[in-house]
């Protein structure tokens, strides 16, 4: 009698039916976010057939693509390091009523306020402009900025002299746009992000060279 061996395929088998869960799990992932994208697309289309300004339309389209595209495939954050040029010279405030310092020098890391109080900083990253401010706004909405711009964020080095610019305390952290001669600064009293109350920002200013 001859003894015949049969080959066990159950391993090959169990592995294909991963490969094809895992490929179901994409699909369905990617198919979600769409039918979620395509509710803002719809609004948008809308817009336009009711008359609203074309540009709202495509900014609304846009975004929608946007977070698409960056929940699909996240990019990293792009760190701040501290041997990065850092913003330099003096700004006045642009509009009255701010709360703004008549005059805001910029000399590396450090903020000096009205010639007198200095704000000591330290790099932390660079968010894109789709990046939440808190749960009801982006600095792109804050600062009427592309979703896609640069927004610097630095820690305040917070110590017994630190200006009390949050009330009766020393903010967090700030974060910084400049776009030629004009410079859009808002101050933290806690770290923002998309879980943040709109009162983590104190204060928003708009400073201008001078």
């Amino acid at each position: 009698m001859t003894a015949i061996a049969v080959r066990d395929t159950r391993p090959s088998r169990r592995l294909g039916m991963k490969i094809l869960a895992a490929v179901l799990t994409i699909v369905c992932l990617v198919q979600l976010l769409i039918a979620f994208e395509e509710v803002r697309t719809v609004a948008a289309l809308r817009a336009v057939q009711a008359g609203a300004p074309t540009e709202r339309a495509g900014d609304w389209i846009g975004q929608a693509w946007s977070n698409l595209v960056r929940a699909v495939n996240p990019a990293p954050p792009v760190l701040a390091e501290p041997e990065d040029r850092l913003l330099t010279g003096r700004f006045v405030a642009a509009t009255e009523g701010t709360g703004a310092p008549a005059s805001v020098a910029f000399a590396g890391a450090d903020i000096v306020l009205n010639g007198a109080e200095t704000l000591e900083t330290r790099p932390l990253r660079i968010a894109p402009g789709a990046d939440a401010v808190s749960r009801d706004e982006t600095f792109a909405d804050a600062w009427n900025a592309a979703p896609d711009a640069q927004i610097e964020l630095r820690e305040v080095v917070a110590g017994e002299a630190s200006p009390k610019l949050c009330g009766a305390t020393a903010p967090s952290s700030l974060a910084l746009l400049y776009r030629g001669q004009v410079v859009d600064l808002m101050l933290f009293r806690a770290t923002p992000g998309a879980e943040a109350e709109p009162t983590v920002v104190c204060a928003r200013w708009t400073l201008k060279a001078g």
